[in-house]
């Protein structure tokens, strides 16, 4: 399986701009599909985790953090913008 954080990584690298048709015919486990979903939600990614290691860091701000994710959380869109196409054997 692809990591989460790569696929992320991967849709970014190619430029896709979240508008348009995303397609992957070979899609596994749909993971990149999932990012792409995700993306076009305007939703950063690993967004969904509970926990990250930086938060045991001694200089750890968690009111800096929360105001960083309702950021987030504000733009983010309700459905996806872009056509999600994805399809395995």
């Amino acid at each position: 399986p692809l990591q989460e954080s790569l696929a992320a990584a991967l849709i970014q690298a190619c430029a896709w701009d979240g508008k348009t048709t995303f397609v992957n015919p070979m899609c596994g486990s749909g993971t990149l599909a999932i990012e792409a979903a995700l993306r076009s939600m305007r939703i950063a990614p690993g967004s969904l985790r509970k926990q990250f290691a930086f938060q045991l860091y001694r200089d750890y701000s968690k009111d800096y953090w929360e105001q960083l994710c309702q950021e987030a959380k504000s733009s983010s869109l309700p459905a996806p913008e872009a056509r999600i196409i994805a399809g395995d054997i």
